[in-house]
């Protein structure tokens, strides 16, 4: 195992020196107060006695003290260095490690060394810490592998080199120390080699000869064996294998929220921005907590809203870009908000839409997961800015027994349990109407002695009819009135006379409503009237 880490440790000297003319940069050292020449020595060379050779490369006499302050120049092959290790800060979903032949699931307690290669899986990604702290994202369906990992002693520098066969990958580089110090990120079609700044590189999905490649902060330069640029803060740039780069492009500005929420009481978590018509499409990420580690979806969306529904209560980061007609996805935006544990609003409301007044109103919904309670609101608008009702329930059901005004209604419900009162549901509707009017037939004259046969159309819901029969149209002289559950009623032995009949429907609510006034005659016999004989002459004249 020993001789086996000590060759791939010649490996990465050897790649190292081939990299770097020997002598041909320098390591700057600043003298403080103290320092002697075989402390440092001790501390930053690989052979500590080749000390005197260095004092004399900066023109020092070996054994004088040294000065506070002054600077002593070490070329990069006399310095100690060593393997570097990446540690993993987060992976959410499958995210596999490869080293040689052996391929295992990576854990935040996986080291990734010099040769390993990490591959996450579609909605997978994992973010890894180098040994300067700077900072690597590893997007979904993403393939790295991890070409030079050396660390210069105590020196500060790091050598950090990778190639990024597929997917993309975002950094956050600290400020690099010293003239050994590189973060590469190679990519079939450029190299892209950064200092200290934000940027992030993606291969193409559907042509790994081209790449993308945005600086938020910073500068990064991206090269190829054909051109060389300078991508500056707030710029982009598309490479292709084998051609000439096109200058930077000004990313796209961040996108502008709608109504930005910061809590959410519950399911969905609805988030819009407003559109760009220089956008051809949006990314949005969404990171688990305040921070960028955790990302835990991302996508590509041409409409200008998301909405989530299948998050857990707690803290997220939702990142927003515009994508320009080149591909390159603009500058972030980035909003933070908080789910909270409140159930999902109710849905499937269901009621009669027309309920008769007075007649119970049967309410109910589909349960909510985690609801201890529900919450109803009726309102007389559609804005519920008018509330008729409030009630709180247990179960996801509610008679109402009390008659309701007749009108239109408008009812919602929420959920509630220790968490929180989550959204209200979509709202529904029921109308309370009075019942109809009854339909009478006309009534025939009849001869005295004879018997007079009323009827009338049947009404929904009512319960039975209250008639009346009256000598007069205003109804002041009743001759006999009251209630039948049919829709015929028949007066025997009526003395001669005018009489006037109305009917009124026993609904729930007996308003008295009555129907239109129908008259008949009650005749003597020999006064020259005969219903048989005036009915046959009006079907005769209606004939003609």
């Amino acid at each position: 195992m020993k001789k086996h880490w000590l060759i791939r440790l010649l490996i990465a000297g050897l790649i190292v020196t081939a990299a770097l003319p020997i002598f041909a940069k320098d390591w700057l050292y600043t003298v403080r107060k103290g320092d002697s020449a075989s402390a440092i020595a001790n501390k930053y060379l690989t052979n500590p006695y080749r000390i005197d050779d260095i004092l004399r490369y900066n023109q020092l006499v070996p054994g004088e003290d040294l000065t506070a302050g002054s600077v002593i120049k070490f070329p990069l092959n006399s310095l100690k260095f060593g393997p570097a290790r990446v540690s993993v800060l987060s992976v959410q979903g499958e995210v596999n490690l490869v080293r040689g032949d052996l391929s295992q699931a990576l854990e935040t307690s996986s080291s990734i060394k010099l040769g390993d290669k990490v591959i996450t899986g579609e909605d997978a990604s994992t973010t890894l810490r180098f040994a300067d702290k700077s900072e690597l994202l590893l997007g979904s369906s993403s393939e790295l592998i991890f070409d030079v990992l050396t660390r210069w002693g105590r020196t500060g520098m790091v050598d950090s080199r990778m190639r990024l066969m597929k997917g993309s990958v975002e950094g956050r580089v600290e400020t690099l120390q010293g003239p050994g110090a590189h973060f590469e990120v190679h990519t079939p079609s450029a190299v892209a080699t950064v200092r200290g700044t934000e940027f992030r590189v993606r291969v193409d999905g559907n042509n790994t000869k081209v790449s993308y490649n945005e600086v938020s902060e910073g500068k990064v330069k991206v090269e190829n064996k054909v051109s060389e640029e300078l991508i500056p803060q707030g710029f982009g740039l598309v490479s292709e294998q084998g051609k000439q780069a096109d200058k930077p492009i000004e990313l796209l500005s961040a996108p502008t929220l709608n109504d930005p929420q910061a809590n959410f009481p519950s399911l969905p978590v609805r988030i819009s921005w407003q559109a760009d018509s220089a956008a051809v499409g949006y990314r949005y990420e969404l990171f688990k907590g305040s921070d960028i580690n955790q990302q835990i979806a991302t996508d590509k969306v041409t409409d200008t809203a998301i909405n989530m529904n299948q998050l857990a209560a707690g803290d997220y980061t939702v990142r927003l870009r515009k994508i320009d007609s080149n591909g390159l996805e603009g500058l972030n935006r980035v909003h933070r908000f908080t789910l909270n544990g409140a159930p999902l609003a109710p849905t499937n409301l269901l009621a009669k839409s027309e309920l008769l007044f007075g007649e119970p109103i049967e309410l109910s919904w589909q349960p909510s997961e985690k609801a201890e309670f529900y919450n109803l609101e009726i309102a007389s608008d559609s804005e519920f800015s008018s509330i008729v009702q409030q009630q709180q329930v247990e179960s996801n059901q509610l008679t109402l027994t009390q008659p309701m005004e007749t009108r239109d209604y408008f009812w919602r419900v929420n959920a509630q349990n220790e968490e929180g009162i989550g959204y209200y549901s979509q709202s529904s509707s029921f109308s309370v109407v009075l019942a109809d009017t009854p339909m009478v037939a006309s009534a025939a004259d009849v001869e005295l002695g004879q018997g007079a046969a009323l009827s009338w159309q049947p009404v929904p819901y009512a319960k039975d009819y209250h008639w009346q029969l009256a000598r007069d149209a205003d109804f002041t002289n009743l001759v006999e009135q009251g209630r039948s559950n049919q829709t015929s009623i028949s007066f025997d032995d009526l003395p001669a006379g005018d009489y006037y009949f109305r009917v009124a429907t026993d609904a729930p609510n007996d308003t008295q409503r009555f129907s239109e006034t129908q008259s008949f005659e009650v005749f003597e016999p020999g006064n020259g009237k005969n219903p048989f004989m005036l009915s046959s002459l009006l079907l005769l004249l209606l004939a003609l």
